[in-house]
């Protein structure tokens, strides 16, 4: 047997396996023999504590994000590692166990696989490409019965079975991923909690201390919330002790907040910190460490950070200080909240730490300007909302309901209405009729974080011509741009759940998904060619797909960050190549966009033969 066929046996690849990924699996079996990369074993013991993970990659770990990140909206649940930009590296098992279940999805992980291991661990690998050739096989199988391309399936322990470093896939750029890289989660197995794969021995690089870059001094208003907070934002420039000047008096309320990111390796990308505490002295008034959280806490990271400052000048200040409606269980038991008469012109220590215990302390001096004294606060005017507490506001044209837990703390809004006269676009398509049919609500401040949903109710004279199933709740951005949410049109009121403050409208969304021009491209992870079909931003979604090629059913790929669909062909297609795409499309309110075109590849060119829309 001669080398190739002993790595492709090996790799237990059915014959089917096209011909340019047993070249692919040929390649990555010398590179295994080579690095001999995967000689450790793995712990397969029940305390998880004591799991130990192997590498996935064939190369050094290359990060671009790290757990714990504070994103938007969400914790980071795992590791991002870089691919140089290209797809098709490929994936292996860290350890032994199974594969426990399989999703297919136009959004969110893409392609994901998930192996539950030994020692109650499961990883979980997003935005793939491809899986292994058995588990491709069977996603196709079942995609084809289906005539679908969102799928998933939870796969018998005893099926698709893996062991330490055995290839599992190939990197991609599938589902809500914003450019090619792996992500990486370790999670507990039967709660699904993500933890940091660090803490099960995932190894890399890192010798370099968390940045802090800006402090800032936060004088809360009464009852009004961060949005109206005073700021004082101090810059620093590679110091170690910062003497902050204010204006505070000796009993005013104060809170620290801080910009900071973290480095690993030689990569340029800024990471998550994964803790951070303030101390007077030796003793602790606030402290967070990120290791792990649920998926139902997640939403909680906007009361990590000052999000009102966030929305609106796009840099991210985390706080050193528990909003009441903060719930994260990984916080410490100081508020962070503090006086200059508390301190007694002691100094504050601002600490920031990462995995391997490289750290970052700023020495922080509250200098207080006798000459400066706080002016009386001016409490915004509008409606006190109290954490804690559900409340309904409403006029003739709007009806707003919050939930006790809507909110992080107490807030102001200020809601004002007046008629909806304006002729606007609705995915670039400009409405033929400028009369008022509703009204538009503006729920200020428009940089407040949300927790549970609000209730927003808006009064509505719907067109005589117009099926109440077409409207929908749109916020309405400084540009005049729509963002639709759901909504449903009951007597006369158009009821929906948001989760921004903002200006809000109702819109009659009767435009179909529109679909640019098609065109042909290169696949990078195949080499063979793909037929991409790009659509306009559609306000309600496109909710359902179907893709013919001369009247047979084909798996067309909906990528949610691109709004395209792209079929992938299997094989070399010949300059001249000629067939019928048919195309149907459905938004989430019902509006169907059909097409039907004769393609002719060669040289780009295509030639329509029938296009409708309806």
């Amino acid at each position: 047997m001669n080398t190739k066929s002993l790595l492709l046996n090996m790799f237990k690849v059915p014959a089917t396996t096209p011909q340019f990924l047993r070249n692919r699996l040929h390649w990555i079996g010398l590179s295994l023999f080579c690095s001999l990369v995967y000689s450790q074993q793995c712990l397969s013991q029940t305390d998880t504590s004591a799991f130990k993970s192997g590498n996935i990659m064939l190369t050094e770990p290359k990060l671009s994000g790290n757990f714990g990140e504070l994103r938007s909206n969400h914790f980071h649940s795992g590791i991002d590692f870089k691919t140089d930009e290209t797809e098709g590296l490929p994936v292996f098992a860290p350890c032994d166990g199974y594969v426990s279940r399989v999703k297919v999805s136009r959004s969110g992980y893409g392609k994901a696989l998930y192996i539950n291991h030994p020692g109650g661990v499961t990883s979980v690998y997003g935005h793939l490409r491809a899986f292994y050739p058995s588990i491709n096989d069977t996603v196709t199988m079942l995609q084809q019965q289906k005539k679908v391309f969102d799928v998933e399936l939870f796969p018998d322990s005893t099926l698709f079975k893996v062991t330490a470093g055995q290839l599992i896939g190939f990197s991609g750029n599938t589902g809500s991923s914003q450019g090619p890289h792996v992500h990486f989660e370790t999670r507990h197995t039967l709660s699904e909690r993500p933890f940091n794969p660090e803490l099960a021995g995932y190894q890399f690089s890192d010798t370099i201390p968390p940045v802090i870059k800006a402090v800032v001094i936060y004088v809360p208003v009464k009852s009004a919330g961060l949005a109206f907070s005073e700021r004082y934002i101090t810059e620093i420039d590679a110091v170690n002790i910062l003497n902050l000047t204010t204006n505070l008096s000796p009993s005013q309320n104060f809170f620290v907040g801080f910009e900071g990111y973290d480095l690993a390796g030689v990569e340029e990308n800024n990471l998550g910190i994964r803790a951070y505490r303030l101390k007077i002295g030796d003793s602790t008034v606030f402290s967070c460490r990120i290791d792990s959280f649920l998926f139902d806490e997640t939403r909680f990271v906007n009361a990590l950070i000052d999000y009102p400052y966030w929305m609106q000048n796009r840099r991210k200040f985390t706080l050193c200080h528990k909003l009441p409606g903060n719930e994260l269980p990984f916080l410490g038991s100081g508020d962070g909240m503090l006086t200059i008469e508390a301190i007694q012109s002691k100094p504050l220590f601002l600490e920031a730490e990462d995995f391997k215990g490289n750290k970052t302390v700023v020495e922080l001096n509250i200098v207080n300007a006798s000459s400066l004294r706080l002016q009386n606060q001016v409490i915004p005017s509008g409606s006190a909302i109290k954490y804690g507490v559900a409340t309904t506001l409403k006029e003739s044209n709007y009806r707003l309901k919050t939930q006790s837990k809507s909110f992080y703390e107490d807030v102001i809004l200020d809601i004002r209405s007046e008629p909806d006269t304006t002729t606007r676009q609705v995915t670039r398509q400009v409405a033929t009729s400028t009369r008022q049919v509703t009204w538009r609500v503006a729920i200020l401040p428009d940089n407040i974080a949300i927790n549970q949903p609000l209730e927003l109710s808006i009064k509505v004279e719907p067109e005589p011509l117009v099926h109440e199933s077409k409207y929908v709740l749109a916020r309405v951005d400084s540009a005049g741009n729509l963002d639709g949410y759901s909504g449903v049109l009951k007597d006369g009121w158009l009821t929906g759940k948001i989760r921004n403050t903002g200006i809000f409208t109702v819109v009659a969304d009767t435009i179909a998904p529109i679909l640019m021009e098609p065109y042909f491209a290169d696949d990078v992870y195949t080499g063979n060619l793909k037929l991409v079909l790009p659509f306009q931003p559609d306000l309600s979604g496109i909710t359902d797909y179907k893709c013919l090629i001369d009247e047979k059913w084909v798996c067309g790929e909906f990528n949610t960050a691109r709004n395209s669909i792209e079929i992938f062909f299997p094989g070399t297609v010949a300059a001249g190549y000629s067939f019928k795409l048919e195309v149907k499309t459905e938004d989430r309110v019902g509006n169907i966009f059909a097409d039907k075109r004769q393609i002719v590849y060669g040289n780009n060119t295509q030639i329509n033969i029938k296009k409708h829309e309806k």
